[in-house]
């Protein structure tokens, strides 16, 4: 499961670059200006997580009449392309020289005349995402320990402490007490977390 989160999460920034790209935001004067940075944060993702990814088998790329393949396991070779295409300098991270070298810069990107209109999906991050909810359905829930019928979906907040009751915190805590105050919870609903501690 950690892989395949891994992968969406690759697979999502790089449907969010194919979608930057069609409206014209991916260049090296961007009115985003830290794109250079968060493309190249991107690229460590694999490698944060202390394990390797990879053989995965080949998919198509866009529609299959463009020939393009692209195996999700190597999305930050995808980053450089594009920062490569557009001229963006990938910056950051201490070590982003070896990721850039280590990358194949020469990755398929999208066909610009396939990457058109708001169903453009070329690294089908929308038909994984589905596939990944349906299989995976439940899981936080099962983390969090907390009996609820059916299957929650993935995401939501069954791991987030702050919406469960107090008696729900108790039961789960190592002393059997509330960790949180009724201050902490009430500048937590405020949007004020800068005063917790």
């Amino acid at each position: 499961m950690c892989e395949e989160t891994v992968l969406l999460i690759g697979r999502l920034f790089l449907a969010m670059l194919a979608r930057l790209e069609r409206e014209n935001l991916l260049s090296n004067d961007s009115e985003i200006l830290n794109i250079g940075m968060v493309m190249a944060l991107y690229m460590m993702i694999p490698g944060l997580l202390g394990f390797t990814i990879d053989n995965r088998p080949k998919e198509a790329l866009g529609p299959k009449k463009d020939g393009m393949n692209w195996c999700p396991d190597e999305f930050p070779d995808h980053i450089v392309a594009y920062a490569n295409r557009y001229d963006i300098k990938l910056v950051g991270p201490s070590d982003i020289d070896e990721l850039v070298d280590n990358a194949n810069a020469e990755a398929n990107l999208p066909v610009p005349t396939s990457n058109v209109g708001a169903k453009a999906d070329p690294f089908s991050f929308e038909k994984t995402m589905k596939a990944y909810c349906l299989r995976h359905k439940g899981v936080t829930q099962f983390v969090s320990k907390r009996s609820k019928a059916g299957k929650t979906p993935i995401g939501g907040d069954a791991l987030d402490i702050t919406t469960w009751t107090p008696a729900e915190r108790k039961k789960f805590a190592f002393d059997k007490k509330d960790p949180l105050s009724a201050r902490e919870i009430a500048a937590v609903k405020a949007g004020d977390v800068m005063t917790l501690g």
